[in-house]
């Protein structure tokens, strides 16, 4: 039995699975989102020279974003941002940590079994979407397991931590 495996009760598994369903398939569905395995994607990183990949990901990122989160919050602004890669990365075998200081530093922590070329892909990904966005420019660094998001949030804005 799936809970027993889990470690869950019955009731705690059906939870779980709706609540994927309502935070994540029922609109994946409409936001076209596809399956492919892991092994399959980091060959394709794989084949990226040079700067190629920060050129594609340059050009397609942060519009793909955009439309996910219209897609699923309504809106595109940074909390939504925020709450589109810590939804991804729930449903992505990630787990994501997001704090801010008394100063507005925002330290976004995103952990889990990462390959070099999908961390640094992720990466690339949330630094063009920041910066062409939110005229934000991140500090970014990027390990195998871990990607670390440093950003000063702009003078007189406040993320919210809910959609």
């Amino acid at each position: 039995m799936d809970a027993r495996a889990e470690g869950v009760s019955v009731n705690g598994l059906i939870t779980s699975v709706l609540t994927k369903y309502h935070d994540w398939d029922r609109i994946a569905d409409r936001a076209r989102f596809i399956s492919i395995p892991e092994s399959f994607l980091i060959g394709l990183l794989g084949l990226a020279k040079g700067d190629e990949m920060a050129r594609i990901v340059a050009e397609v990122g942060p519009t793909c974003i955009r439309e996910n989160m219209l897609v699923w919050f309504k809106k595109g602004d940074l909390s939504e941002f925020i709450a589109w890669i810590s939804l991804y990365s729930k449903y992505s075998g990630l787990s994501v940590d997001v704090s801010t200081d008394e100063t507005s530093t925002v330290v976004m922590k995103l952990v889990g079994h990462l390959e070099e070329k999908w961390s640094k892909f992720l990466a690339t990904m949330i630094t063009q979407t920041m910066e062409s966005l939110y005229r934000i420019n991140p500090k970014i660094q990027a390990l195998n397991n871990l990607i670390v998001v440093t950003f000063q949030l702009p003078s007189g804005k406040k993320l919210r931590t809910s959609k």
